[in-house]
C-alpha cells in the first residue's frame, strides 16, 4: 500500500510540477482544462477555482489576484492529497454516509452561530457550489476513517 501510495503521489507532485508554472484560472478557456490528474481522475481548474473560493471565504480573504496566488499551490496540494486519500479509502472499503456528511455541516454551521442552510446560502453568495464543501467534508471523514481503522487497532495503552 505504501509503495502505491508513494508512486501516485509522485506522479501527482510532477503534474503539478508541470502545471503550476501556467496555472491561471480566470479565464472562460479554463472550464474544461486539467489542472492535475490524481490516478487518472483529474482535478479541473473549475474544481480548482471553486475550491480556491471555498479557502479564501473560510480564511475571510477578499478574492483578490494576490490572496489566489497564494493559496492556489496549497488549494491544488490539497485537492491532490483528498484525492489520494479517498481513493485509498475507497480500496479499504471505507464509505462515508450522508448523514455523517450533514452532521459535520451542521457542526461547521454552529461554529459559525449558523444553521446549515445559511452556511450553504453563505458559500452560495460567495460562489462557492455546496458539493465544494461536501467533496471536502468527505474526503476528510473518509480519511479519518481509514485512519482509525487501520491504527487504532495497533495502539496499545
Amino acid at each position: 500500500m505504501a509503495r502505491h501510495l508513494w508512486k501516485s503521489l509522485i506522479a501527482a507532485l510532477l503534474s503539478v510540477a508541470l502545471v503550476l508554472p501556467i496555472l491561471s484560472i480566470s479565464s472562460a478557456q479554463d472550464v474544461g482544462r486539467i489542472a492535475a490528474v490524481v490516478n487518472d481522475q483529474p482535478i479541473t481548474f473549475v474544481d480548482l477555482d471553486t475550491r480556491l473560493r471555498l479557502a479564501l471565504l473560510s480564511a475571510g480573504l477578499p478574492a483578490s489576484d494576490e490572496a489566489r496566488q497564494r493559496f492556489l499551490p496549497q488549494v491544488l496540494r490539497q485537492l491532490i492529497d483528498e484525492k489520494l486519500q479517498l481513493t485509498e479509502a475507497r480500496n479499504a472499503g471505507v464509505t462515508v454516509s450522508d448523514a455523517d456528511v450533514n452532521a459535520a455541516i451542521q457542526t461547521i454551521a454552529g461554529q459559525n452561530s449558523l444553521t446549515g442552510e445559511q452556511l450553504l446560502a453563505v458559500l452560495q453568495r460567495g460562489g462557492v457550489p455546496p458539493g465544494a464543501l461536501i467533496d471536502q467534508i468527505t474526503a476528510q471523514l473518509a480519511w479519518r476513517a481509514l485512519i482509525r481503522q487501520r491504527f487504532v487497532p495497533q495502539i496499545s495503552i
